[in-house]
Parts: structure tokens; C-alpha cells; sequence
């Protein structure tokens, strides 16, 4: 097993030749790693990380150019590629997931440790950082005909600089409006910057706690330096891999109140006006939207006969 002092000396010589552009030490590195009995999260947790972690700092403080981060993180991708030869899923039935980034984030590096995390947990993945939806300005039409062939069971988002948290935001509000059923989870030094937190998060406690910082709503957000490993992310991952296609209460409360606050939205009706029209108080409105609220067919009926729809409108995936 390789022991500590003998890893940071990995993590520095795989530093090291990624400065000096030295792909086949950098290589010869991680073998050695392998070779001492690191197995690949090891090596993804520890040197990848750390190595990439001080080069983006060396490029920060001025001792090395931009062109030399970007070439050690060619290598770092390169040498990635290989390792991924020995996990990738190739069972068509195993859950899939779409990894991608927000558009103002050129960081894939991240977001390619994500997608190979989640197929070491069995996952198959779309990894669509080179043609994200935002970034290349691909029509919203055709993705969502594309996400509504493929049908993903997770969204995952990869954040490296807080300044893309603004985009990730609207990103996740674009996948939750479309597809309510999709469970989002982000990662990333951009989500731990932006909330000041290292530790991961669920859904009801990202509402209590970081309701002012989150104008959407993920899932889940690993914050913490497990790398996806930690107790709470693995069991959130669990779930969603085994999600059924049959949505649960909540999901479908969640659809519904998704639905409604569109509805209402593109009528121009705001949430007071919404409750007068339909004679129901303003904030059981919000919690309707908010999907907390198991609610009578009367109700819905009043609700989208005052949005000129009806209830098979609210209910549509």
C-alpha cells in the first residue's frame, strides 16, 4: 500500500512533469502509484486533485502562463483516458447520467473527474462539457428532444469558480422547469466558494440553510473534499440510480407545482393575483409551487380554470 510520504512524493513529481510538460513521467508517475497499491479514486482524490490544485495556483501568483496550465491539464485529461478504459460501463441498462458544465466555465477537468466518479459507481454517462446546452448556444428545442430520448435519471453539474455559480443556477432552474423528475446534483471548489461550505448538502437542508444563495433547486451539493465518496453523497447516488420511472408522491407534487408556477408565469399572473382569482390563500399558492403541498382535484380545478388551462396541463411531464 503506498504510504503518505511516498504518495506526496508521487503528487510531486506528477506536478513537476505536468510543469514541464513531461507526459510520459507524468505517466510513469500514476503507474507507480497503481503499482504501490493506490487503486484509481486514489489516484483521482489525491494526485490528480493536489497536482492540479497547485498548478492553478502557480498560474494565480505568475510563475507559470496560462498555456502552461493548459497543457498540464491536457496531460492531466490524457492520462485520465487511459485509466477510464478500466470502468467505463458498457451494460446499456445501467442509469444514466448527463455531466456538463455552466457556460461561463472553462474548467472540464472537474467536470471529467465527476463523470468518471459516477461510472466508478456504475453509471453510464453523457459528458457533454465540449457541446453544453448554454456554452455553444445549442437550441433548447433540440435539447430537449435529445435528454427526452436519452432519459437520464441525473443531471450533474461541475463548478470550478464561483463566478459560474450565478450560471449554474440557471442552469439547474432550465433542467428542473423541463424535467422535474430529474434529480440534480453539483460539485466543485465554484459551490463550496459560493455557499462557504465543506460539507454535502440535501435538498431540505439546502432550503433551510442556503435559501438566499440558491434561487434554484438541485438536489443534492457536494461540498466536501470526499470527492463524492462520502457517506450522504453515495446514498444520494444510490437512490437515484435505483429512482423507478414511476414518479413517488413527491416527485409528483414537485411536477405539479413545476407545472403551475409556468402556467402562471407565462400568463403574467403573479402568486397574489393567482390566490385572489381562485379564492385560495397566497401562501398555500407557494407552497403549491414549492411541491409541499398534496392538494384536492377541486382545487386544481380552480386553479387552472383562473390560468385558462386545465388539469391534464398541470399534470403533464
Amino acid at each position: 500500500m503506498t504510504t503518505t510520504k511516498s504518495l506526496n512524493q508521487i503528487i510531486k513529481r506528477y506536478k513537476e512533469s505536468l510543469v514541464d510538460g513531461d507526459q510520459k513521467n507524468a505517466l510513469a508517475s500514476i503507474n507507480l502509484a497503481l503499482a504501490n497499491g493506490s487503486d484509481v479514486k486514489t489516484v483521482y482524490k489525491k494526485i490528480f486533485t493536489s497536482a492540479q490544485r497547485e498548478i492553478g495556483q502557480m498560474w494565480h501568483d505568475g510563475e507559470i502562463s496560462i498555456s502552461h496550465e493548459n497543457r498540464a491539464a491536457g496531460i492531466t485529461l490524457e492520462i485520465m483516458s487511459r485509466l477510464r478504459a478500466n470502468f467505463e460501463i458498457e451494460d446499456p441498462n445501467a442509469p444514466l447520467a448527463i455531466v456538463t458544465i455552466p457556460k461561463n466555465d472553462n474548467h472540464t477537468i472537474g467536470a471529467r473527474m465527476f463523470a468518471d466518479f459516477l461510472m466508478m459507481e456504475g453509471w453510464r454517462v453523457d459528458y457533454l462539457t465540449n457541446h453544453n446546452v448554454n456554452k455553444y448556444q445549442i437550441p433548447n428545442d433540440d435539447f430537449i428532444k435529445y435528454v427526452n430520448e436519452i432519459k437520464p435519471k441525473l443531471f450533474a453539474i461541475s463548478v470550478a469558480t464561483d463566478m459560474a455559480f450565478v450560471e449554474c443556477n440557471k442552469l439547474t432552474e432550465f433542467f428542473k422547469f423541463n424535467w422535474p423528475h430529474i434529480k440534480v446534483i453539483w460539485g466543485g471548489p465554484g459551490v463550496s466558494k459560493s455557499l462557504k461550505t465543506d460539507k454535502d448538502i440535501e435538498l431540505n437542508d439546502i432550503e433551510e440553510n442556503f435559501s438566499e444563495s440558491i434561487n434554484s433547486k438541485p438536489d443534492f451539493v457536494c461540498c466536501s473534499n470526499s470527492a463524492f465518496e462520502s457517506k450522504e453523497c453515495k446514498s444520494f447516488l444510490s437512490r437515484s440510480m435505483n429512482h423507478s420511472d414511476l414518479d413517488s408522491v413527491d416527485d409528483t407534487l414537485s411536477k405539479i407545482g413545476n407545472n403551475i408556477k409556468a402556467l402562471r408565469i407565462s400568463k403574467g399572473i403573479s402568486q397574489q393575483e393567482l390566490a385572489n382569482l381562485a379564492s385560495i390563500d397566497r401562501a398555500f399558492i407557494s407552497t403549491i409551487e414549492n411541491g409541499k403541498r398534496n392538494l384536492s382535484i377541486s382545487v386544481l380545478h380552480k386553479i387552472a380554470t383562473n390560468l385558462d388551462s386545465n388539469i391534464s396541463e398541470i399534470f403533464k411531464d
